[in-house]
C-alpha cells in the first residue's frame, strides 16, 4: 500500500498539477483501525473496540464492532463522519505515534471515491494570505460513543518538500492510497 499526495492549481477552468509526492508515514491510528476492522468475531454478541489518539491527543476508545450498533457508523442528527486532509506548517519529521499536523493551517473537508485500486480523498482550499504547507495529514472523523460527541483521528501525516500556497488562489489536494 502507498500515498501520493497531488496538488492541483485551479487556473482558467481546468486543474494543473503543481507538486506530486510519495506520502509514507501511516500512524499507529490507521494499523489500530485497520486491525480492529479486519479482527475475527468468536462470536455474534462480541464487541470489538480499538484505542486511537484523538487531534487533540486524548486516547480514546472507539467502538468498531458490537451487536449495538458502532462509533464508525453512528450518528445522531446534527453529527456526521467527515474525512479531512489537514494542512500544516511545520517540518518535524512525522512518526507512527503523530495524531495531526505540528502546526496546523488548514483543516480541508475531503471527497472520498474508490476506483481502480485506489482510494482517492480530495478537497479544495483558497488560501487569503500566502502560506507555506510543509505537512499534510489525513484525518477520519468518528462518533466516539462513551463521549457523545464526535472526535477526529490522524490515519497519515507526512513531511513534504515546501509547496507555497498563493492568497486568492484555490488549489486541489488529493491524497490517493493505492491498494498495489
Amino acid at each position: 500500500m502507498k500515498a501520493i499526495l497531488r496538488i492541483y492549481r485551479h487556473e482558467r477552468g481546468r486543474k494543473v498539477l503543481e507538486r506530486e509526492e510519495k506520502l509514507n508515514t501511516f500512524v499507529h491510528n490507521f494499523g489500530k483501525l485497520l486491525e480492529a476492522i479486519l479482527r475475527r468475531a468468536a462470536t455474534t454478541d462480541e464487541t470489538h473496540t480499538t484505542d486511537l489518539v484523538s487531534s487533540t491527543g486524548e486516547t480514546k476508545t472507539v467502538v468498531v464492532k458490537s451487536p449495538n450498533g458502532t462509533d464508525l457508523f453512528t450518528y445522531t442528527s446534527g453529527q456526521y463522519s467527515r474525512t479531512y486532509i489537514h494542512l500544516g506548517t511545520s517540518s518535524q519529521t512525522p512518526t507512527r505515534d503523530d495524531y495531526g499536523p505540528v502546526s496546523s493551517y488548514a483543516r480541508v473537508d475531503g471527497d472520498t471515491l474508490y476506483a481502480d485500486g485506489a482510494v482517492k480523498i480530495s478537497g479544495s482550499h483558497t488560501p487569503s494570505a500566502d502560506t507555506t504547507i510543509r505537512e499534510v495529514c489525513l484525518e477520519k472523523e468518528f462518533y466516539v460513543s462513551a463521549d457523545a460527541a464526535n472526535r477526529i483521528f490522524c490515519l497519515l501525516r507526512a513531511v513534504i518538500s515546501d509547496f507555497t500556497m498563493y492568497a486568492n488562489t484555490t488549489y486541489t489536494i488529493e491524497i490517493t492510497i493505492s491498494l498495489s
